[in-house]
């Protein structure tokens, strides 16, 4: 997810997304891609690079709840948009509050990148 601040992005996350991504990187048929140093060298760049919030309000309008992680943090972070490629869970919900969910290119197109 995203938050618009400045003319400039920011990447909302959260400890909890932090570490599913950890768990995920973390399978055997990734290592052969993304060595094990690779994916903790990236997981500690989002951390520098992403503003993680802690303070997560409980929502459930995903049925996967790896989704609601992001919804999450993005309720959280007051972002101004979540990026998604799930068109059967996220992009199905069309927005969770007033925060758009959109495709990479929609976001870009709006971003004007």
């Amino acid at each position: 997810m995203a938050a618009l601040k400045h003319d400039r992005v920011t990447l909302v996350t959260s400890i909890a997304q932090l570490n599913e991504l950890r768990v995920v990187l973390s399978r055997e048929h990734l290592r052969a891609n993304i060595p094990p140093d690779d994916a903790e060298d990236l997981l500690a760049g989002l951390e520098v690079v992403s503003e993680v919030v802690t303070d997560l309000p409980p929502v459930t309008p995903s049925r996967d709840p790896d989704d609601n992680l992001i919804l999450e943090a993005a309720i959280s972070g007051r972002a101004d948009l979540v990026v998604s490629g799930d068109k059967r869970h996220m992009l199905a919900l069309g927005q969770v509050g007033d925060i758009p969910i959109l495709t990479a290119s929609a976001a870009a197109a709006l971003l004007h990148v």
